[in-house]
């Protein structure tokens, strides 16, 4: 009984809505006549008038009009939802091509996207290595994930991680026989560990803040390299004073294989955000992956 008066509902709102019976009958699927025998059945069983006929319009009673008022939207939530689930039924079985740093897919965010997969077993993810954080959306990617969230206006950005911070760390080896340095200028006296993203690009200057005030410092060293976790290790070595996200670093730092130096000195750094074309074709893919990674895909 539930599910005919349910269809009686919904052919009633069709009607109500397209204020014709033809139009309504060829949006349900069904002949004009069953149609109306179908509303017809709906305003006996409730002993009210819903619908006013006439040869030329049909409208909704002042009691059509509530029961629209009262339904209408219910049924547009369910509608919704039941889409979001198709949504999700056919994202959960793409292909996706994603760019990130190494720094992204070194944090937290890495986890949650191998546990999305292991929900999604026919979800398909390739990652590509950016070679600099900075670096626009490669040809044939479907989606990057960089820090902040200026990008061009047709892209799509989901916020996927809260801001982190640098830290200048060094290994105690290094500063056994060295001055501790305190500001800056102090940088002068040590060697670096470099990066250098771009074979034909510069030397990456280090962002320091304090109370408000931004200095960018071009520091020398013996060593340079591409990757960060390239500098990690030259770190733990002795090679010099490095300038690294700090959660690269976090393992290190509690275990005392480094230590954590001029940490007022240390810049922050925008949160990640998976980053996006809406004219996409696999956006309710990416869609899937932006809610896992911020936290909000609900099982």
């Amino acid at each position: 009984m539930a599910g005919e008066h349910l269809r009686e509902v919904l052919a009633f709102l069709a009607v109500a809505r397209e204020r014709s019976f033809t139009r309504a009958a060829v949006q349900m699927g069904v002949s004009q006549s069953a149609l109306s025998h179908t509303v017809r059945n709906l305003e006996e069983r409730l002993g009210l008038r819903l619908l006013t006929r006439t040869t030329r319009s049909v409208s909704p009673t002042e009691a059509g009009r509530r029961l629209m008022q009262r339904v209408a939207a219910r049924f547009e939530t369910i509608d919704e939802e039941l889409a979001f689930f198709k949504n999700r039924s056919t994202a959960s079985e793409s292909r996706l091509r994603i760019s990130a740093s190494e720094f992204a897919m070194n944090t937290p965010l890495w986890p949650k996207l191998v546990a999305l997969q292991h929900q999604y077993p026919k979800l398909h993810i390739e990652m590509r290595l950016a070679s600099d954080s900075r670096d626009g959306l490669p040809d044939g990617y479907d989606a990057m994930i960089r820090c902040g969230d200026l990008v061009a206006k047709d892209m799509k950005t989901i916020k996927i991680s809260s801001e982190y911070r640098m830290a200048i760390v060094a290994s105690p080896g290094y500063l056994a026989d060295r001055e501790v340095p305190m500001t800056p200028n102090d940088l002068a006296q040590h060697q670096v560990i470099n990066t250098r993203y771009h074979p034909d690009g510069p030397i990456e200057n280090w962002t320091l803040t304090h109370r408000g005030q931004q200095r960018k410092i071009s520091v020398e060293g013996p060593w340079t390299f591409d990757r960060a976790s390239a500098v990690v290790e030259a770190a733990i070595a002795g090679c010099g004073l490095a300038y690294l996200p700090k959660p690269l670093v976090e393992e290190h730092l509690n275990s005392a294989r480094l230590l954590s130096l001029m940490g007022d000195w240390c810049a922050p750094i925008p949160a990640f955000h998976l980053c996006y074309s809406t004219q996409n074709h696999a956006c309710a893919a990416l869609d899937l992956i932006g809610a896992a990674l911020s936290g909000k895909l609900n099982d």
